[in-house]
């Protein structure tokens, strides 16, 4: 047997070894939850929505049925769990309660909430316009100063900012400079 013949073996049994592995990983993997393994038959995790509560193993595929099992109440959970000899797992919330103060609310966000509505029904009339003259009618409203809402977002989100933190402001001409930017961008 010459050499290129055994290495061609040798990788031959270092593939079969290695395909081996991989499909047997599952059996090496051991959950570890205060150095006491949970056992294969036991679910991992206790998840509620406030209403229900799920036993959840994340070793067996969802079913809906058997994995997330369902229960009305905790108690009927703790007695399962009880007679199927697993331990007792803590209660993970599902639900994430939001304020209505809420930071992750951009000030872009906000600022949009406030333009949508005027500017869908603007979009509206001018869809409908029936001459050019109707169209220019309605877009001359959106630049309009008196109108009931200001159009600009970015100018929207630096007034909110600005509100926020009046500290900020350094310059009072600092609104008349935006102002000329604006008018310079558009």
């Amino acid at each position: 047997m010459n050499n290129t013949n055994k290495l061609l073996v040798c990788l031959i049994v270092i593939l079969v070894v290695v395909i081996l592995f991989l499909q047997h990983k599952e059996n090496f993997i051991v959950l570890i939850d205060d150095e006491n393994p949970i056992p294969s038959k036991c679910p991992e995790y206790l998840l509620t929505n406030g209403k229900e509560f799920y036993l959840h193993d994340s070793r067996k595929p969802l079913d809906g049925v058997n994995n997330p099992k369902k229960f009305a109440t905790q108690e009927e959970v703790e007695v399962y769990l009880a007679n199927n000899k697993c331990p007792t797992l803590p209660v993970k919330n599902m639900v994430v309660d939001k304020s209505n103060d809420d930071p992750t609310e951009s000030y872009e966000r906000e600022c949009a909430k406030k333009i949508a509505p005027f500017n869908y029904r603007i979009e509206t009339c001018i869809g409908y316009a029936d001459s050019i003259d109707k169209v220019r009618e309605y877009q001359n409203m959106t630049y309009d100063e008196g109108n009931q809402v200001n159009f600009d977002l970015e100018k929207c989100m630096v007034d909110l900012v600005n509100k926020e933190n009046p500290n900020m402001i350094k310059d009072e001409n600092e609104p008349a400079i935006l102002n000329m930017l604006h008018n310079f961008v558009n």
